[in-house]
């Protein structure tokens, strides 16, 4: 078994590839929910970035959880923003992502997909219902986190 995460941010409009899963598609439970969101503006704009973060990284999460079981041979997993470097853009130092992440399953390797800052800007408001971070502080994070732990990064 071999799984790997593809994070770009621009995949929703991009054509799938062989073997690839769309961890946010967009006539899934949770994208549908957001748009949901977005038509009460109170329930949107009330709640903090926070809790749209942490509930995308749980989806991750729950995600995970029910396709690795079912994984043969090689599987790519697509999702849009890596958790960790949301919350670093949107200044958010008191999370559960830690927890969150040690739940999640082990990929085999990680390919960060560069995109400019105005492809983020769609992809945000599709699972996280707005712009609920700073894009150039994302693309640094998320750039500073692919060196660390040696993903793969294309442009």
């Amino acid at each position: 078994m071999s799984l790997s995460l593809l994070i770009d941010p621009a995949f929703s409009s991009a054509p799938g590839t062989n073997g690839s899963r769309d961890l946010f598609p967009d006539d899934g439970e949770y994208v549908g929910a957001i748009a949901g969101l977005q038509r009460d503006t109170t329930i949107l704009h009330d709640l903090p970035d926070a809790i749209f973060i942490e509930l995308y990284a749980y989806e991750m999460l729950e995600r995970s959880c029910e396709f690795a079981p079912k994984v043969r041979g090689e599987e790519t997993w697509r999702v849009p923003f890596w958790p960790a470097s949301l919350l670093v853009a949107a200044d958010i130092s008191v999370h559960a992502l830690r927890e969150i992440e040690r739940m999640m399953a082990v990929f085999d390797s990680i390919i960060l997909v560069n995109r400019p800052q105005t492809a983020l800007v769609p992809e945000s408001n599709r699972v996280l219902g707005a712009l609920r971070f700073d894009p150039e502080l994302y693309v640094e994070a998320v750039t500073d986190q692919a060196r660390i732990e040696g993903w793969e990064v294309q442009s």
